[in-house]
């Protein structure tokens, strides 16, 4: 169980936030500098080196949203220019892929930050350019739309991939891409000119903080005192530790993997529900797993190694995680998406969020 520190604020991690971010800008340029579009979407460091995997192309928006958000986080146009003219280039095919659920990871994360900067006037108001982003984005949440799949009892969900049998539960962070498509007042047309709304939102709201108040409370109760979780709360190793939860993890000589990307992604939904709820201990959890993160032995500190977080885990099972101390574009992004909003929340900037 985390044990949640109380006397950490926000502003008190400020050192650490702008040290990653300085730590970050290498990791970019350096990826920038030995990608090329011609292998594939870059997954997962091996040997401190990102490589693509060869499944499916859906990181390609975490590495230039990566960008976009260090020119957030430090206002560097470098990065601005790199993550914006990536967006054109290379990211339209993923606004009309009929093939997999991610459009939210890689859509909202380029366009839809593109979007926000302009709507918060970070970068200058063009009516043409936010056409364009609204354009990519409405078509992004309709084709997530399409996937949709009813259940017997009158409910449904998003299918991941290989058909409606197939759900992963990373959907619901994928699904920001409906959310944006919905508020741009765009709709779904089927046959015989049919209109479907993207999102009821009378019906999800209150399923939503359900969920979100479960997600929180398990991830809590169910993670050890630092606050970096197992890959699995169910990986077999974790029988030779006796009471895993009480125990501080050891990600390179563990009997199982930790898995930094996890607590990226956490951390984020603790401090957001938190906020939203007025809720001292989801808020002070959330920053307790940021303390352990944005540090060493899970911070990324050696510039020849091109992740920015350490101790990532992609597919336990297929052995796709050959040993520890490597990172995932989606742990880094996260991470970055992470240390953008509690650096806003300390200096008091406009409140970070992927929403119009």
């Amino acid at each position: 169980m985390i044990q949640i520190r109380r006397d950490l604020t926000s502003a008190a991690l400020v050192p650490k936030l702008h040290r990653l971010f300085e730590l970050s800008a290498a990791k970019i340029r350096s990826l920038e500098d030995s990608w090329q579009p011609s292998q594939g979407s870059p997954v997962c460091t091996a040997d401190g080196r990102y490589a693509s995997r060869g499944w499916t192309e859906w990181t390609q928006g975490f590495q230039f949203g990566s960008a976009i958000l260090q020119f957030d986080a430090t206002g560097d146009r470098e990065f601005l220019e790199a993550g914006r003219e990536r967006t054109v280039s290379v990211m339209a095919p993923h606004v009309t892929h009929t093939g997999v659920h991610d459009h939210g990871f890689n859509n909202v994360s380029t366009y839809g930050n593109l979007l926000r900067l302009m709507n918060e006037g970070r970068i200058p108001e063009n009516t043409w350019e936010r056409n364009f982003y609204e354009l990519a984005l409405k078509c992004s949440g309709a084709v997530q739309a399409a996937r949709w799949s009813r259940t017997a009892e009158g409910g449904g969900y998003l299918y991941s991939f290989n058909g409606p049998h197939s759900l992963f539960v990373d959907t619901i962070r994928s699904a920001r891409a409906l959310v944006l498509s919905h508020q741009l007042g765009h709709v779904l047309m089927a046959e015989n000119d049919r209109r479907i709304s993207l999102f009821d939102q009378s019906e999800a709201i209150a399923t939503f903080e359900k969920a979100a108040r479960a997600t929180c409370n398990f991830y809590i109760d169910n993670t050890p005192p630092e606050g970096i979780p197992y890959w699995d709360t169910g990986a077999p190793g974790l029988a030779k530790l006796g009471d895993w939860r009480a125990e501080p993890v050891d990600p390179i000589h563990g009997p199982e993997p930790v898995d930094s990307s996890a607590a990226a992604i956490g951390a984020q939904g603790l401090l957001r529900l938190g906020r939203r709820l007025c809720d001292e201990r989801f808020w002070q959890a959330g920053l307790t797993v940021c303390n352990t993160l944005f540090d060493e032995p899970y911070l990324s500190t050696k510039p020849e190694h091109q992740g920015l977080i350490l101790h990532s885990v992609y597919h336990r099972p297929n052995g796709w995680d050959a040993k520890p101390g490597e990172s995932s574009m989606w742990g880094d992004y996260h991470a970055r998406e992470l240390a953008l909003y509690l650096l806003r929340m300390a200096e008091g900037g406009p409140y970070l969020k992927f929403w119009l």
